[in-house]
């Protein structure tokens, strides 16, 4: 099925429009006794059915995405900023290679889909590197600053540890429906969480 609507506690429901053809969603309508009182988002599509644009609850655009063989190769946003994205096929597959922004930002990407790593060095030559598992989740990093963290990772994909470059450890544990019951800093000290069971 298709998600059409959603219902919150205090009265708060939203429906979604999907257009009749193309099935993609192109707006977000605030529903007040039964009724459209408010379009609180607007998507447009470009000719491929790739988001082209974004407009907000006063019809100003918010965002732009502009498309080369299918990928994205440009976005930008209301106040200006604008990303690029050079892309090239590594192993049959489309990767970015390189990302910059309006505000002098500036990236360099390399893959090694094999050991599951991929580096990135920023304009200033700094190089940041992180590991994934067989499931794309990353399980290591390395910062810009030479930073290590390590992740523990369910069968689920829920984080269940997080080492920081100092060694100390925060642990992290769930409930069956991945909501967090407790985490425990490296002191000891823990934080316990209970949901409204319809939650």
């Amino acid at each position: 099925g298709t998600l059409t609507d959603i219902t919150a506690t205090g009265g708060i429901r939203v429906h979604l429009h999907y257009d009749e053809v193309t099935t993609r969603l192109n707006s977000v309508k605030r529903i007040v006794d039964n009724e459209a009182v408010e379009t609180l988002v607007q998507y447009h599509y470009d000719n491929n059915g790739q988001l082209a644009e974004v407009f907000n609850r006063n019809g100003d655009s918010v965002r732009r995405f502009s498309y080369t063989d299918g990928v994205m190769t440009r976005h930008s946003n209301a106040l200006g900023l604008t990303c690029e994205y050079r892309w090239e096929t590594i192993d049959g597959q489309p990767r970015v290679v390189e990302h910059q922004t309006s505000d002098g930002e500036h990236f360099h990407f390399r893959y090694d889909r094999t050991a599951r790593t991929t580096w990135v060095t920023d304009a200033l030559g700094r190089e940041l590197e992180i590991h994934y598992n067989k499931d794309h989740r990353v399980t290591s990093s390395r910062d810009y600053g030479g930073d290590h963290y390590a992740i523990e990772l369910d069968d689920t994909g829920n984080m269940t540890g997080l080492t920081l470059p100092d060694g100390n450890k925060l642990s992290f544990e769930y409930d069956e429906f991945a909501r967090l019951l407790k985490e425990t800093d490296p002191l000891g000290r823990s934080i316990r969480y209970q949901y409204h069971h319809l939650t």
